[in-house]
């Protein structure tokens, strides 16, 4: 969801975050519609809109470098505030439920472990919620089964490296029934950090405790999200659809595309008045030998896209990985041909599976779990 703001370029950066403080009553009526609860009056949403802007100012401003922040597309800017608004998380940086993350030029809302727990206890469904890491050297016995149960016993004498972390787990405290433990070991955990789309972006290089934390509180609040209704539920499967979204990389190519279609205007318009022909259009790059061959820019695109995302990964080429892919999007008929991409509707699902949506683990080929 994307609103037009009149003092705003969405196509440029932000500048000056200060701006969301100048908005009409009725922007931010139109912003403070995101609100997960339908029953609040138009005035609250303006004030309750209001306050969510000067907290995005406030966590901006107090960034280490709010430059880089405010260097963000003015669009990523106001996606990032609808998105805090939809689950309404406040941008509080001591309160720790989420943090605004530029990729590139593009701001992204990450949700901290706290937030995503945060909306699992406001469904109701669950009186409380723990989540602990464990160690090299801890006692760690989990007993699973109609009575579940976790002996944990920490060994204070080793120092708590995230290097020596061997499982992540939550533990749900149900209103009703028994508890829920979620428990995953360090590979799980590897997995998960090795499909999201910046495995090695800030969050995991800065807070690599609270990502594996969350990991396993991810879980759980899909299981509990079946339960619940009404805002609670709106409001937690918005936050897990957040999830799923981070650090999209289309969206970056979708503000250049923007800059480059402004720049085209303004370069027919400047050659009008001069009669001159239009440059022709630059040629397609170099296509790689093999199976992609001669099969178009988008593929091309496509191939050169996961060599990049691949090009730490030496198990299998990127050609082999691909045709991995394929094969099992064949086979559960996301695609119509499992040796050829002549399709556009399917090179868009293989882009989506491979570059948006990162259901696939880039070592080996295999589709990811859905629970993870």
């Amino acid at each position: 969801m994307t609103t037009a703001l009149a003092k705003i370029d969405p196509t440029r950066p932000i500048q000056d975050i200060g701006v969301l403080s100048t908005l009409s009553k009725e922007e931010y009526f139109n912003l403070g519609c995101s609100f997960p609860d339908p029953d609040l009056g138009e005035e609250q949403r303006i004030i309750g809109c209001q306050a969510y802007c000067d907290q995005m100012i406030a966590y901006v401003h107090g960034a280490k470098d709010p430059s880089v922040l405010q260097k963000c597309y003015a669009e990523t800017v106001i996606e990032t505030l609808i998105a805090c608004i939809s689950v309404d998380l406040p941008i509080v940086r001591s309160l720790g439920l989420v943090a605004l993350v530029p990729f590139k030029n593009c701001m992204t809302l990450m949700l901290q472990y706290q937030g995503l727990g945060e909306l699992i206890l406001r469904s109701q469904a669950v009186s409380s919620l723990q989540s602990f890491l464990v160690y090299k050297g801890d006692e760690f016995v989990p007993r699973l089964g109609s009575d579940p149960k976790i002996i944990h016993v920490p060994n204070m004498s080793i120092p708590k490296d995230v290097k020596n972390i061997t499982h992540a787990y939550t533990i749900a405290y149900h209103k009703t029934g028994p508890i829920q433990p979620e428990i995953m070991d360090r590979a799980e955990l590897e997995v998960v950090r090795k499909a999201s789309k910046m495995p090695d972006g800030p969050a995991w290089r800065y807070y690599p405790s609270e990502m594996y934390r969350k990991a396993p509180t991810r879980r759980i609040a899909k299981r509990v999200r079946k339960i619940v209704g009404g805002p609670r539920q709106i409001a937690l499967t918005r936050g897990l659809q957040i999830e799923d979204s981070q650090f999209d990389h289309s969206r970056l190519n979708r503000y250049k595309e923007l800059d480059n279609t402004r720049a085209r205007e303004q370069l027919e318009i400047a050659l009008e008045s001069s009669n001159k022909p239009l440059s022709l259009p630059e040629p397609l790059p170099e296509r790689p030998d093999g199976w992609i061959e001669a099969l178009g820019k988008t593929k091309v695109d496509l191939w050169t896209k996961v060599q990049e995302l691949r090009k730490d990964e030496k198990n299998l080429t990127c050609t082999e990985w691909i045709e991995e892919v394929m094969r099992q999007m064949h086979q559960d008929d996301k695609i119509g041909n499992a040796t050829t991409l002549d399709d556009p509707d399917d090179i868009e699902a293989m882009w989506d599976a491979i570059v948006n949506e990162q259901l696939f683990t880039l070592e080996t080929g295999e589709k990811i779990p859905d629970d993870l």
